[in-house]
């Protein structure tokens, strides 16, 4: 990478344009950046950093304040670089977001972030698509998406690595060199991607949950059939795992025999139930033909006895069949008479009717003939008068058509009032309104900032209660680090003690352990005039060793203990500083006063829709009444011209209608009286027809009963009707059923099975019915208890059966879980991993090799040979894990020490040294890419004259190799020792570059 020109605009502290030629500045290979504080140094490489990548370092770019508030608002803000990236030349045009002036009317408008890459050299075969992996035009890429792949293909390395490899922030460097190892894992995380081994970590985590899970699942199971089985055998409860094969066996053996013994005793009761229930059938089914035989001969008695009944019977029906033609004959001369008599009444009825209808002067004729004769004039007087009843209709229709109108136009002035009254109310609510809409758009712009200050608040809120806990959590850990540093302490001394014991009695002890003629191990003589003897309560070696395993399992609590002290320290000190000073119930209130307002103004923002819907419907309402009143307007002329033309028709028709009226309330009514005079009188004289016919019909029938009685055997016609009264059917049915019922017991009683019982016998029915209801009884309890008995022979062998698969089945997931969870120990840290390293961290651990390879090279160069990085693997202090220890080796001395011992100056040559280490392998690890152009931030002040000279003997040696490397400093000598220069000038306007080259 080697940057040629640099071009911002309105940005940071420059109010105007500024153009750098870096290939100008940097052509001898070192150029120093120096100038007032605060006058823009750092700002140059942020803005190289935004044309790049479109942030800058650090917690400036959370400011998101790029754009110089001293330029003129027409001034666009804006970053161009010219560079040559992986071998392409390339310019990158880059304007970030910011508010300006809107062009029309009042306000701010917010400009968006734009960026343009353009290929300023001719791209080889596919070049663009290769390096974007997207849609190059041919003016160049402008998605930001597509702009940052680009830029990260050509580099080989992210906007992190960047920030740290190119800037080179001297105080990051001097920091990680005093940092621990938490601290130096998260700068080498964001430098080296490491994310895939973390993704290894977790998911072999992952994988030892799931799999313990499983295993668990197993277990659970198993627990559950065992209680299945023992459930299915009577016997709740169940064994131990080792115990489990054994109480099956015993459980099945048991269950087998009980099941043999259950069945044995159903077959015997069975047997005995089955010899019962044939007895027993046996006596019913006598006693049922005992008592049919019984039934039958006593209905067989009855019957014979009603013989002369039933001949009574047949003498009815005789008389019965002769008497109904006579009946009937009397029955139709009884009609014919009455119907005589009621069209004799028909026809009166009808001539008052019709005498009713006729004009005091009018009488009515007596014959049908002269009745049909006035029935035909009367209907052409009727026919004569339809001309009139149609102009009476059409009277009518005007009358009610005019009497609408009027009604109509009275509503059209009642409405056009009304819309006057609305029209001059609405102009005033749509103004409410429209003040009630701009209020809830106002309320809604704020939403966005009070949320943040909401999320704020809340964050500031969880912080404060995060050091609550933290400082419950320390005097926890206080307690338990003093209560296991107690603990210690006395173990410590009883094992002491012990020791002391011990010792005084190891003579008794030596002594005890010699035999007649054996050497004595202290002074070798074999002669033992005295021995000494063992006191009463010596102490054993047992003892011993017992209070020292007791003293390391109280030091390794101390230890746990003091670490949890420690981390509680550390957490409470995070805390606080997250909570930057603030207590809980400040955050609370300040919480509280946030959510509050952000409520009061989400509730002004949450009525905008209805509040503009209900303007809309206003703005509708006036538009509508407008047009109404314009409507009803025109209408109320028309309604004013129909209403004359109605009246002046009405007026001509009343003359004529009142002549055809003739005294009666209208036309119509008239020729209706005249339609129903002639109906009137057409049927008066068909009734009087009829009532001719009728009497006619009544005499001939009269004759022929007569005779019918003199021909028959009845004296008169009374004997023949209650004769026929009887009902013949229902006598008829009792005959036929009486000689049937008669017959049907005749044959029955010659059934084989009924003939030669004795009717007195009596059957032994209710003591086989006891016996067998007893034996049923028996047998079916024997059944139930079989049945249960193989039911849990059954389930206890599928029980078994199933218990025996999930055992084959756990068995290799047990295995699998506990090689799973051995590698995962490992793969965390933990178990057979000596190191106690875990994944993610020794491949960090291998990167920081490099590093300390590296670096380590050019700080023996810088130091004269005198110091060179040293990598320490070992774990750190309360049983952290390490890795990522890196120390200086001090060949004068031959010794070891922290990097925190090192001097200012020293500080500054290990920093300058592992930054450029470290810039080597993220370049290696870009492919070898070579970074031609980088900065180095500060920190010379801090050097004696011989070591800067030795420092800027190495800046000559990179740029040697062909490097540009910018110097950011104030010192003053490096102003004499590096010609090329510019000088950045902090004035009232904005800052001002000077550029000189030598």
């Amino acid at each position: 990478m080697r940057l040629h020109r640099l071009q911002l605009s309105a940005f940071g502290p420059f109010a105007d344009v500024i153009d750098v030629d870096l290939d100008l500045l940097g052509a001898d290979g070192l150029f120093l950046l120096h100038g007032d504080t605060g006058a823009g140094k750092t700002t140059l490489l942020d803005a190289i950093s935004f044309a790049l990548f479109g942030r800058v370092p650090g917690a400036r770019n959370d400011a998101k304040r790029l754009r110089c508030d001293r330029a003129d608002p027409s001034t666009r803000t804006f970053v161009r670089i010219e560079a040559t990236l992986g071998g392409r030349r390339v310019e990158i045009v880059r304007s970030p977001a910011y508010l300006r002036a809107k062009a029309r009317g009042t306000g701010m408008t917010e400009e968006k972030h734009k960026v343009l890459l353009r290929w300023l050299d001719a791209p080889p075969d596919g070049g663009d698509a290769a390096v974007t992996g997207g849609s190059a035009g041919a003016e160049g890429l402008t998605r930001a998406e597509e702009v940052g792949l680009a830029v990260k293909d050509l580099l080989g390395m992210s906007a992190d690595q960047f920030f740290q490899v190119v800037l080179l922030p001297q105080g990051d460097f001097a920091r990680f060199l005093r940092s621990d190892t938490a601290e130096r894992e998260v700068l080498l995380e964001r430098l080296f991607d490491t994310g895939r081994f973390g993704t290894i970590e977790e998911w072999f985590s992952g994988e030892r949950r799931a799999s313990g899970a499983r295993v668990r699942e197993h277990r659970e199971r198993i627990g559950r059939l065992v209680a299945r089985a023992a459930e299915a055998a009577g016997r709740p409860g169940g064994p131990d795992e080792q115990d489990l094969a054994e109480w099956l066996a015993d459980l099945r053996d048991r269950l087998a025999d009980d099941a043999a013994v259950s069945a044995e005793r159903a077959d015997r009761m069975r047997k005995r139930f089955v010899a019962a229930d044939q007895r027993l059938r046996v006596a019913v089914k006598l006693a049922e033909r005992l008592t049919r035989l019984r039934i039958l001969q006593e209905r067989q008695g009855e019957l014979e006895r009603a013989a002369g009944e039933r001949a009574s019977w047949r003498r009815s029906l005789a008389a019965h069949a002769e008497a109904a033609p006579l009946v009937a004959a009397g029955l139709q001369a009884t009609r014919l008479a009455s119907r005589a008599r009621d069209q004799l009444g028909v026809v009166d009825r009808l001539r008052s009717a019709a005498e009713a209808r006729l004009t005091p002067n009018e009488d009515l004729p007596k014959t049908a003939v002269d009745l049909r004769v006035l029935s035909a004039r009367t209907r052409v007087s009727s026919g004569a008068l339809t001309g009139l009843v149609l102009l009476s209709g059409e009277q009518e229709r005007d009358r009610a058509a005019l009497v609408t109108l009027q009604a109509s136009h009275a509503e059209v002035v009642r409405r056009v009032a009304d819309l006057e009254v609305v029209l001059a109310e609405l102009p005033g609510a749509i103004a409410t309104d429209t003040v009630r809409a701009d209020v809830s758009r106002a309320a809604a712009e704020r939403i966005g900032a009070l949320a943040e200050q909401a999320v704020a608040a809340r964050a500031l809120l969880d912080a404060t209660e995060a050091v609550d806990r933290a400082r419950s959590g320390l005097v926890l850990a206080a307690a338990l680090s003093v209560a296991a540093t107690d603990e210690h302490q006395r173990a410590v001394d009883r094992r002491q003690h012990l020791v002391e014991r011990r010792i005084l009695g190891m003579a008794a002890e030596l002594a005890a352990g010699l035999q007649g003629g054996d050497s004595c191990p202290v002074c070798g003589s074999p002669d033992h005039p005295r021995l000494a003897v063992s006191e009463a309560g010596a102490v054993t070696p047992a003892q011993v060793a017992a209070a020292e395993k007791s003293e390391r399992v109280a030091a390794s609590a101390r230890t746990a203990a003091s670490a949890g002290h420690e981390s509680a320290l550390v957490s409470l000190a995070r805390a606080e500083t997250l909570a930057h000073g603030r207590t809980r119930d400040e955050a609370t209130e300040s919480f509280a006063a946030v959510s509050a307002h952000l409520q009061q103004e989400s509730q002004l923002a949450a009525e905008l829709p209805s509040v503009q819907a209900g303007l809309a419907k206003l703005l509708a309402q006036q538009q509508a009444a407008e047009r109404e009143r314009q409507e009803l307007n025109g209408l109320q002329g028309m309604h004013a011209a129909e209403i004359v033309r109605l009246t002046a028709a009405i007026d001509d028709r009343s003359d004529r209608i009142s002549e055809g009226c003739a005294g009666f309330p209208d036309v119509r009514a008239r020729q209706q009286h005249l339609v129903e005079l002639a109906d009137s009188l057409d049927r008066l004289a068909a009734a009087s027809e009829l009532l001719d016919t009728a009497d006619v019909l009544e005499a001939e029938a009269a004759n022929s009963l007569t005779a019918s009685i003199a021909a028959s055997s009845f004296l008169d016609l009374g004997a023949a009707r209650a004769a026929g009264a009887v009902d013949a059917e229902d006598l008829a049915q009792r005959l036929r059923a009486a000689e049937d019922e008669l017959t049907g017991i005749t044959a029955r009683l010659s059934d084989p099975e009924l003939v030669g019982l004795d009717p007195s016998a009596e059957p032994e029915v209710t003591g086989a019915r006891d016996d067998a209801a007893s034996a049923r009884s028996s047998a079916e309890n024997a059944a139930t208890g079989a049945a249960a008995a193989a039911a849990r022979r059954d389930q206890v062998t599928v029980a078994t059966a199933n218990l025996a698969s999930a055992w084959r089945s756990m068995e290799p997931v047990l295995t699998a879980d506990a090689e799973l969870a051995a590698l995962t120990d490992v793969i965390l840290g933990k178990g057979q991993n000596a190191r106690a390293m875990s994944l993610r961290t020794y491949v960090l651990a291998a990167k920081l090799g490099q590093v300390a390879q590296s670096a380590g090279q050019r700080l023996s160069a810088m130091s004269g040979g005198r110091y060179t990085f040293e990598q320490s693997l070992e774990k750190e202090a309360r049983g952290r894990s390490g890795g990522l220890g890196l120390d200086i080796l001090d060949a004068f001395s031959g010794l070891v020490r922290p990097a925190k011992t090192l001097s200012g100056g020293e500080s500054f040559l290990a920093s300058l040294s592992l930054a450029l280490g470290l810039a080597d392998v993220v370049a290696a690890e870009a492919g070898g890419r070579q970074l031609d152009t980088m900065f180095i931030d500060e920190g010379f002040g801090s050097l004696d004259a011989d070591t800067l000279d030795m420092v800027m003997g190495t800046l000559d040696d990179l740029r040697a190799g062909g490097r540009i490397v910018g110097v950011v400093s104030h010192v003053d000598e490096l102003r004499q020792r590096i010609p090329s220069r510019l000088r950045i000038s902090r004035t009232p306007a904005g800052s001002e570059l000077q550029m000189s080259t030598g």
